[in-house]
């Protein structure tokens, strides 16, 4: 808050370009506090995520299984001035000791990494589009059942 004085506990209007597009609340803030108040999506700044099927398999090693995963994230910006995004993907966080993840690449390198969630700060330029490459894998015993989600990309890597 740069005034000289406090801000109101209350509802806030939200507007664009002269448009209501929304509602949010405002705690009480102090002359000179710093606060964060939600204003809604910005439609302007896109994000993709897609499965790399060239660069993910699935194979056998011995009586092993190995799932290498590959995605790439790709962020645009339709804005006219720059933008810092952060963007945040998970690849599996295993508490099975037979279950081995490895983070085997990523361009750019993550700025933060914990317990299987990456983080990303990307400065974007108006217009500016940037690709996040990444690639994981899962070594476990054949006879593991794994969750849900795995089975599910471990199906759709098989069908490509």
């Amino acid at each position: 808050n740069g005034g000289s004085f406090p801000l109101l506990p209350g509802p806030s209007r939200i507007f664009v370009a002269g448009s209501f597009i929304g509602q949010s609340a405002l705690d009480f803030v102090a002359a000179g506090e710093r606060f964060e108040l939600y204003l809604g999506l910005e439609e302007r700044l896109k994000v993709t995520r897609d499965l790399d099927g060239r660069n993910s398999s699935t194979s056998f090693l011995g009586n092993n299984k190995r799932l290498r995963v590959a995605y790439r994230l790709q962020a645009r910006s339709y804005l006219k001035t720059p933008a810092e995004l952060e963007i945040r993907d998970q690849i599996p966080w295993s508490q099975d000791d037979r279950v081995k993840v490895k983070l085997n690449s990523s361009a750019p390198k993550p700025d933060d990494s914990d317990k299987g969630i990456l983080t990303w700060r990307l400065p974007l330029a108006g217009g500016e589009e940037k690709a996040i490459i990444f690639e994981y894998q899962l070594d476990y015993p054949a006879d593991v059942q794994l969750g849900a989600p795995t089975r599910e990309l471990e199906k759709q890597i098989l069908m490509k």
